[in-house]
């Protein structure tokens, strides 16, 4: 009951949420799925806008308005501070969520910002002179977990450059917050030789990270990094899509190797999200996803079905509990799985 009144939140299918079945529902147990899946601000917008406060006893309508008042607050510093570097930093490009927040999200509260992602051209720029304009702005390089602020030796900066094709985060205290830079050099998987993106390219930039995170060991066992927020992100793009931009959209994937990639991640974002116009597209194109068929295998692994790894248990809360608590050792394949990635 409380997975469909979430589900049919972010439809903004509110048809039958009257205040005796408000009522009814567990909300300590919603405010937990929303938590985990970082929609508390996003679910506040969506209860207000849909006047469904009446239902909801105060003290749960507190929790989400007090995220939400809290995220919009750090957002628009984190904002304020990535026009900045924009404007100061030559060759460098907004991709993720902090290019979402401005140009998709209503408001500032609904979506929270971690960190400030960025492209580098290197049409334009370098590495070592991207890093010293960030210094220049009160940037050190360094780890947010260093308490002491260490700056970060030059192996480590190698060994992330290997790895992730990014560089150490550059980070910067602005009052109580300490904003945090991460400059990608290129992107992941089948999009790494792209080094300017159109809005196309940026959106299955977006479908890539998906695909990685939902299809590394590292999540499928515990579910880590698969977070419904970032399928409202496609959400709030797809619902502004034509079925001539999906067929666009769809051939620019294919064309860049991204079938699977896509196909993949959109079975994941129907089983959740409406959308008739990518309906349409599908049955015209009679292109029909079996997702009961798809699976994700590791060497020496289980391999995992799409439904197992995704719609079966995306609303266990408890997963993250299980991460904490597992000593089974399969944190440490996070590496592994990504190097495999990358190939």
């Amino acid at each position: 009951m409380e997975q469909s009144f979430v589900v049919n939140l972010l439809n903004e299918n509110i048809n039958d949420m009257d205040i005796n079945y408000m009522e009814c529902l567990n909300f300590p147990c919603i405010i937990e799925i929303l938590s985990t899946h970082k929609l508390l601000g996003h679910a506040y917008f969506l209860i207000k806008k849909n006047k469904l406060e009446d239902g909801i006893h105060n003290k749960w309508l507190d929790i989400l308005k007090f995220y939400y008042l809290g995220t919009h607050e750090k957002n628009e510093i984190y904002l304020k501070e990535f026009k900045r570097i924009l404007t100061q930093v030559e060759g460098v490009k907004g991709i993720k969520g902090i290019d979402l927040l401005q140009n998709l999200y209503p408001t500032y509260g609904q979506r929270p910002i971690n960190d400030i992602d960025l492209l580098l051209d290197t049409y334009k720029s370098d590495i070592h002179e991207v890093t010293y304009q960030l210094n220049e702005l009160g940037y050190k390089q360094t780890y947010l977990e260093r308490s002491d602020e260490k700056k970060v030796k030059k192996d480590e900066i190698i060994y992330k450059l290997i790895t992730h094709s990014s560089l150490p985060p550059f980070v910067k205290r602005i009052g109580n917050n300490r904003i945090k830079v991460d400059i990608n050099i290129k992107m992941k998987g089948k999009l790494e030789k792209i080094k300017s993106i159109d809005s196309f390219e940026n959106i299955l930039n977006l479908v890539n990270e998906i695909y990685f995170n939902q299809t590394n060991i590292h999540s499928v066992m515990y579910f880590k990094d698969i977070e419904l927020i970032k399928y409202v992100d496609l959400d709030y793009i797809f619902k502004r899509f034509s079925y001539e931009d999906f067929s666009e959209f769809f051939s620019k994937a294919v064309d860049k190797g991204m079938r699977e990639e896509l196909e993949f991640v959109l079975k994941c974002y129907l089983s959740v999200f409406e959308n008739n116009n990518m309906k349409l597209f599908f049955e015209k194109n009679k292109l029909e996803f079996q997702v009961d068929t798809y699976s994700v295998t590791f060497p020496g692994e289980n391999t995992y079905n799409w439904e197992q790894t995704f719609s079966t248990l995306i609303f266990d809360v408890n997963r993250r509990k299980k991460l904490i608590l597992s000593e089974d050792g399969q944190f440490n394949k996070y590496e592994q799985t990504f190097k495999k990635f990358k190939r």
